[in-house]
């Protein structure tokens, strides 16, 4: 114990002076390295900016995310991640004050207790942030998980997904298969359940928790087979699939079809029904598709059809039957 109080002050002391060294986590992707800063004067470890996907970027836009390749040397996690990108001048021009939009956007951050280490296993915090589908980022300050962890001894993870026409585009084939931005969950999720460990976290004890949007996701991962056994608590704050319409195939082909004729990607005559693939190949090399997803609203306020490998039954009749796993649900 007296070790224990010696070496808290030890790093306190360290942070006051501007010398505490930078805490490196070490995965079998790779080295991590992270910052540490303070809450109330309590210092608290934070890495900021780790990737869990491949970039979904050029052949990869549009596609479910694939899982992030080891790297060598130590990968810096010292600054914010850009935010997904998103049109939000209208209607909601406060959000677009976030720097740096960019596809490039798979990243989460985890703050963690100072005494946080291998084997710790502290109880995990994985946060979903809210805005629609279609705006919003893990780098806005009021998802600063500095003080959780501090106060409440706990890790905090919290992730970015794909937004608007990136994260939700369908075609109904493999080319844009639809609710990638959800799939982004999942994997991070399961990045999480391979990685907490050395960050100090229990994989055992993950409570999965978002607001809005955010919660609706959560209702997702409620229910999908995709995440058995990947959490074990679950916190809805606001929102969940049963107050969330299931926009029908046709309809979000429809929209598809719209955005694409408006870029040139298709015709009344080649259309993204009898020429997916080329479509989509087409979408994928435009630059400037932001806009469109406000223009054409390609969510509506309601999912694309949800996928049988995402849930394999219409999520509403799994989820007012009760057909939950068995954790605990707020």
């Amino acid at each position: 114990m007296k070790t224990i109080i010696l070496a808290y002050f030890t790093a306190v002391l360290w942070h006051a002076l501007g010398i505490s060294p930078p805490p490196v986590v070490k995965t079998p992707l790779g080295n991590i390295e992270g910052v540490m800063s303070e809450i109330d004067g309590s210092p608290v470890k934070m890495f900021l900016g780790i990737p869990f996907a491949k970039p979904p970027l050029g052949s990869l836009r549009f596609l479910k995310p694939k899982p992030v390749e080891p790297w060598s040397g130590t990968l810096k996690a010292t600054k914010q991640p850009p935010a997904c990108m998103q049109y939000s001048e209208e209607p909601y021009p406060w959000y677009d004050d976030m720097p740096g939009k960019s596809e490039d956007c798979l990243y989460m951050n985890i703050f963690t207790p100072f005494f946080a280490t291998k084997g710790s296993k502290f109880a995990v915090i994985f946060w979903i942030f809210g805005g629609g589908f279609t705006f919003g980022s893990n780098r806005m300050d009021v998802y600063d998980g500095r003080v959780l962890a501090e106060t409440e001894g706990v890790v905090v993870v919290t992730i970015n997904y794909r937004l608007g026409l990136f994260g939700f585009l369908t075609t109904n084939t493999s080319d844009a298969p639809g609710n990638m931005g959800l799939y982004d969950a999942i994997l991070a999720l399961q990045w999480v359940n391979d990685n907490i460990y050395y960050f100090g976290g229990d994989k055992d004890r993950i409570t999965i928790a978002g607001e809005s949007a955010g919660s609706i996701a959560v209702s997702v991962l409620c229910v999908s087979p995709l995440t058995k056994g990947l959490f074990s608590r679950a916190i809805m704050e606001s929102s969940s699939l049963i107050m969330q319409r299931n926009n029908e195939l046709e309809y979000n082909l429809n929209l598809s079809e719209q955005l694409a004729e408006a870029v040139n990607c298709a015709t009344e005559d080649f259309t993204i029904y009898d020429h997916p693939t080329e479509v989509v190949e087409c979408l994928r090399s435009k630059r400037k598709l932001k806009r469109y997803s406000v223009i054409f609203k390609v969510l509506d306020y309601g999912l694309y059809e949800i996928s049988h490998r995402l849930l394999k039954r219409k999520f509403l009749i799994r989820q007012r039957k009760g057909a939950f796993s068995a954790f605990e649900v707020i």
